[in-house]
């Protein structure tokens, strides 16, 4: 059966029909005459007339010629897999390429029966396929004022309504579906994170809240923010409390958040959910002082002196102690005569112990939020959401 499908590099229309791809090559009252898409062969094709540009249209071969050259199946099989693909990122462009490919493979295999059909690799249709996909795609808004999130991309896959609020005054727009808001209104155990790298613009970063449900850590809230002051914070927080009274008839008090140590964000949550217990991430807590190490130029010492590398660790590893003999050890550690001698040789250290103390002992950051002594093994940290 003849069938029109894209060209290659997605320029123009051709003819495919019985193995063999053609060209168009003109047009007379009656009939559009085609050629062999390969130069070494001169074989001709007659059909009835057609508009090329419709999706389907109606072919019927009315005149062939005979080819001095064997069926471009392989090339044909990879034109009409890729002319699929194209058509399904059309119809969705919200959707992963990938996925998309996937799904056109899943179905030839089925519909094959487990025949030899050759399929491209995802890497041969991956740029063909992502010209299509940003062609489909809206421009990205240079100002916050002109997201406006609609149609199916305020949609899931499976048409489910996703964005829940989107205030560009604020600056957010909160994603999740009222399925997700039930279950986290279930979840005692929450974690939140943030990225900054895959935030699409003007927002500048991807906030995300998961929650612990029947033992599987799943994100519930997927939050695009312009600002990550303490204000901000609290109008997602505050939407999304009423979202779940609203969707549940119950108010929003999970037990324990697990977060990282940004002030803006531990102190919005004390304020909007007050019973809530939060908890520092430990993994966090050890990367801060790791980069504070590496900012004091000890990273050199750590490696190559055990001594060094053995007080750093102890000093890492604080939090499993008890947290009523946290600063009692911290003092005694501090004050043992080892340690004087390695502050008289590595004078950073100095300045390691003090950052220390003034942000984790005596400071902004209590001993009982990042301590991990009596925290299960799971909830460490918020590296679930990583």
């Amino acid at each position: 059966m003849a069938r029109i499908i894209t060209g290659a590099r997605g320029i123009g229309r051709v003819l495919v029909e019985d193995g063999f791809k053609y060209q168009f090559n003109r047009q007379s009252q009656s009939t559009m005459h085609w050629r062999c898409w390969r130069t070494t062969c001169g074989a001709k094709l007659k059909t009835n007339l057609f508009d090329r540009n419709d999706e389907d249209p109606n072919v019927r071969v009315v005149e062939r010629e005979q080819h001095d050259q064997e069926e471009d199946d392989a090339v044909i099989q990879k034109g009409i897999f890729l002319n699929d693909a194209k058509g399904s990122v059309r119809d969705d462009p919200a959707r992963p390429i990938k996925r998309v490919y996937d799904q056109h493979v899943s179905a030839i295999h089925r519909e094959a029966g487990g025949s030899d059909q050759e399929i491209p690799d995802f890497q041969s249709v991956w740029s063909q396929m992502s010209r299509v996909k940003s062609a489909e795609v809206p421009d990205t808004p240079q100002d916050i004022d002109d997201v406006n999130i609609e149609g199916s991309w305020a949609r899931s896959w499976r048409n489910k309504r996703f964005l829940l609020h989107q205030d560009n005054d604020w600056g957010i727009a909160i994603f999740g579906t009222r399925r997700n808001l039930c279950a986290l209104d279930q979840c005692q155990q929450l974690y939140m994170d943030a990225t900054f790298r895959t935030a699409p613009r003007p927002y500048e970063q991807v906030f995300t809240i998961l929650g612990e449900y029947y033992g599987r850590v799943l994100p519930l809230a997927i939050v695009l923010m312009t600002n990550r002051a303490i204000g901000h914070y609290r109008q997602v927080l505050q939407v999304l409390q009423r979202k779940i009274r609203r969707a549940t008839g119950s108010e929003w008090e999970p037990e324990a958040i697990v977060c990282d140590f940004e002030q803006a964000l531990i102190t919005a949550t004390q304020t909007e959910l007050p019973n809530t217990r939060i908890e520092g991430c430990y993994f966090h807590f050890n990367q801060s002082l790791w980069r504070h190490v590496k900012d004091l130029g000890l990273t050199r010492a750590y490696r190559n002196h055990e001594r060094v590398k053995k007080l750093i660790r102890k000093v890492m590893s604080i939090g499993f102690l008890p947290t009523a003999i946290v600063r009692n050890n911290f003092a005694l550690l501090r004050t043992e005569n080892r340690t004087r001698r390695l502050f008289r040789r590595y004078p950073g250290l100095v300045e390691f112990f003090n950052y220390v103390f003034n942000n984790y002992i005596n400071g902004n950051f209590p001993v009982t939020l990042w301590n991990v002594y009596d925290r299960d093994m799971d909830c460490r940290t918020n590296n679930n959401a990583e």
